[in-house]
């Protein structure tokens, strides 16, 4: 996520400000994500 930042920000202070309100983002809906029973390998195929 940072290097896509970078390059599109093209300022260090400006993609630390992106990526913190990002992560901020993601954090405070991250009990709205939903739990699905998954595979070792992390998909969520249905195995019918």
């Amino acid at each position: 996520m940072c290097k896509v930042a970078m390059s599109m920000l093209r300022n260090e202070k400006d993609c630390e400000d992106a990526m913190q309100t990002a992560i901020l983002s993601a954090f405070e809906k991250l009990s709205t994500l939903k739990h699905e029973n998954t595979s070792a390998h992390g998909s969520s195929a249905d195995s019918r």
